[in-house]
């Protein structure tokens, strides 16, 4: 309703048992993410937030480490311009409150994707000033810390709503809008291109 309920953004998770949960978030009121786990007949079965007190946070980018860990990356509507994280330990049963890290972010969403063990390859806006950059970091550490990789600069000034997804060849695909979400780029990749950058 007016675009202010739950909503998605993120792709959906696929548990070792073959259920699924869906990263959503809630726009109205006290904005926050979650998720929400589905049963076999596709009800819902179980919603758990991620947020933080006094945080508007949205659009949770979940990253799967193993069958229990996983990564939250979160959007701010709020003030903070900056990028927000929470965990959980138990296969998405709890989340840790979020935090907010050092990474800007001028509340813009985030992709993310696991190349593996404790790396994850993001895909983000972090200068405020500069809405055609998109820049691709990497972590060895589960997003504890991040180093720039490349950077992506669009010619129509606009390069926003990245999504990263493994292709079944292997490959690494990262999508964005550009040109105030009139078009939409594509970028292919391998892990040897990753490793070399």
């Amino acid at each position: 309703l007016l675009n202010r309920s739950h909503l998605v953004k993120s792709p959906m998770l696929v548990y070792a048992d073959g259920s699924h949960a869906l990263p959503t978030y809630f726009e109205m009121g006290q904005a926050y993410g979650a998720l929400v786990r589905f049963a076999p007949d596709g009800r819902v079965a179980d919603t758990r937030r991620i947020s933080a007190p006094g945080a508007k946070l949205i659009q949770p980018m979940i990253v799967p480490q193993d069958a229990h860990r996983a990564v939250a990356f979160l959007r701010d509507l709020g003030p903070s311009g900056r990028l927000w994280v929470s965990r959980t330990g138990d296969g998405g049963q709890s989340w840790t409150k979020a935090i907010a890290t050092d990474i800007a972010n001028p509340s813009a969403p985030i992709a993310a994707l696991s190349l593996g063990g404790e790396r994850l390859l993001a895909a983000m806006n972090d200068d405020p000033a500069a809405k055609a950059r998109l820049r691709l970091s990497l972590s060895e550490d589960a997003g504890i810390s991040w180093r720039v990789i490349h950077q992506f600069d669009d010619p129509t000034g606009d390069a926003r709503y990245p999504m990263l997804r493994r292709l079944a060849t292997g490959q690494i695909t990262l999508t964005y809008s550009h040109s105030s979400k009139r078009g939409i780029r594509a970028h292919v990749f391998n892990d040897a291109w990753v490793g070399v950058q």
